[in-house]
């Protein structure tokens, strides 16, 4: 066995009631010849960091005959075995496969008419409930070896065989609409995601997404409830990332709801569904559409009450963060009592939040006092951030905690400060090559302000610049990347 050994962490990994119904399988296998893998599972679920010497050791002792390699081979066999049974009936994946694999025992049987009595059935729940496309395809091909099993040649059977392929035909075209969709879809993910997503080239690819066919396909043309919510959620993250207005990206969001909520198909999964709300909620925001804002939340609060594990800490910390988001734009009191709120639960020494997440609902909190004007407090909790915690320069929110960071130096008169974080920054991104020129022009008149204020010159003209550049449609998409929003806000009331 590794160091880090794949079999320790499975069955680490497994629940009770899963260890309990592997125990319970096994036994009715267990003979005087299989019970070492027993053995092992014992010996691995007992220990609570993985030791090689001492399983070879343990397994030696209760079993001196014994061969690890085999025993382990043996063990991993069983697990999936009896987890395969444990979950045919929970997970629709499973079940559907063991229908095909009776059938192909069935024909292997020459058991013809109880294998086209079970292939039909299975083919009716798949076009009404599952919409797996290549189900279908493999269906129709075994349900013509039925007829070709039995070796019919009567005008009917041949007539079934040909509505079969035509079936087949019909499920392909599907899977490649699905296909090309799932393609776009991972596409502009990648191009959103991508560390290198800063550079000017992503308004080019954009751009050329656009042009595609994708624009111009209406959803009720897209055949199957996947592909629908996956063209309509390519469709939103486009729109949303070219700034497109508000209420057409609220419409393709509204519509990958209703997809999730109304059908029973399980396609997306329930983290899926708190980042469409996610997203609803910001736009609410945007929107002023307090109401819709208010009933999104409380589905966000709803699922979070149901979530578990990692996907309840993402949830959780986008509720924080939207919430706060909300409230600060709209209702500064309210707000102040959730950063409280927030605050307490960032510092709990068994915090659920990542440190990406502490650094994002951190950077909404120094937004709050920023925007009320207080900037030495916005300042303050920034130093804290940067002191205590590494956030490298491909995380999300570095380069706009770091120019949030400038402004606040600049606004509490630490022009030097200003200066040298200015400086920092601009090499630091020449170094990792991610100064695009949007970037570069922008660090270019900031510096230009720190300077003419640090010397008592005229700085509206620098101000005028900021905002010219900040309002090029050239630049929008990187603004949105750059989640410095405030930026826009601050030079307006400068000018």
């Amino acid at each position: 066995m590794s160091k880090n050994d794949y079999l320790f962490s499975f069955i680490k990994d497994l629940t009770k009631n899963e260890k309990r119904f592997f125990r319970l399988y096994s036994n009715l296998y267990n003979t005087g010849n299989s019970k070492n893998y027993l053995i092992l599972f014992d010996i691995l679920d007992k220990m609570k960091t993985y030791d090689a010497a001492k399983v070879t050791q343990q397994l030696k002792k209760e079993s001196p005959k014994a061969k690890l390699s085999v025993v382990k081979h043996y063990l991993k066999q069983h697990l999936f075995d009896s987890l395969h049974t444990f979950y045919r009936k929970k997970i629709p994946a499973i079940q559907n496969n063991n229908i095909l694999n009776t059938s192909y025992m069935l024909l292997h049987k020459k058991q013809f008419a109880e294998a086209q009595r079970l292939l039909l059935t299975f083919k009716n729940a798949t076009f009404q409930e599952y919409e797996d496309h290549l189900k279908i395809v493999e269906i129709n091909i075994l349900l013509n070896k039925v007829q070709e099993e039995q070796k019919h040649r009567s005008i009917e059977g041949f007539a079934q065989i040909d509505a079969h392929y035509k079936e087949m035909t019909t499920a392909l075209k599907h899977l490649q609409d699905w296909t090309d969709i799932r393609q776009i879809h991972n596409h502009i993910r990648l191009v959103i995601y991508a560390p290198n997503s800063l550079k000017e080239d992503i308004q080019t690819t954009f751009k050329e997404l656009l042009k595609t066919e994708l624009m111009q396909r209406p959803i009720e043309e897209i055949v199957g409830i996947e592909a629908q919510y996956y063209f309509a959620n390519s469709l939103y993250l486009l729109l949303h990332f070219t700034q497109a207005p508000l209420d057409q990206q609220i419409v393709y969001l509204e519509k990958m709801e209703q997809l999730i909520t109304d059908n029973k198909r399980v396609f997306a999964s329930e983290l899926d569904k708190g980042v469409i709300y996610i997203n609803l909620l910001q736009l609410y925001i945007d929107h002023r559409e307090e109401d819709k804002f208010t009933e999104t939340f409380d589905k966000l609060s709803a699922l979070i009450d149901i979530a578990k594990g990692v996907e309840k800490s993402k949830l959780l910390y986008w509720k924080y963060l939207r919430l706060f988001e909300f409230h600060s734009t709209y209702r500064k009191q309210i707000a102040l009592s959730i950063q409280q709120e927030v605050s307490h639960l960032l510092n709990e020494k068994t915090s659920q939040f990542s440190s990406l997440q502490k650094t994002g609902l951190t950077f909404a909190i120094s937004i709050y006092h920023f925007k009320l004007t207080e900037y030495q407090k916005a300042n303050d909790i920034l130093s804290h951030l940067f002191l205590h915690q590494s956030i490298s320069i491909q995380d999300y929110y570095y380069l706009s905690l770091r120019l949030l960071h400038i402004l606040c130096y600049y606004e509490i008169g630490q022009y030097t400060f200003a200066q040298k974080e200015l400086l920092s920054l601009k090499r630091k991104l020449q170094r990792e090559e991610l100064l695009s020129d949007f970037s570069n022009d922008l660090l270019k008149q900031l510096n230009g302000l720190i300077n003419a204020q640090a010397n008592n010159h005229t700085v509206t003209p620098y101000y005028q610049k900021i905002a010219t550049l900040l309002q090029s449609s050239s630049n929008k998409n990187m603004m949105l990347n750059l989640r410095i929003e405030v930026l826009v806000s601050w030079v307006q009331l400068k000018i």
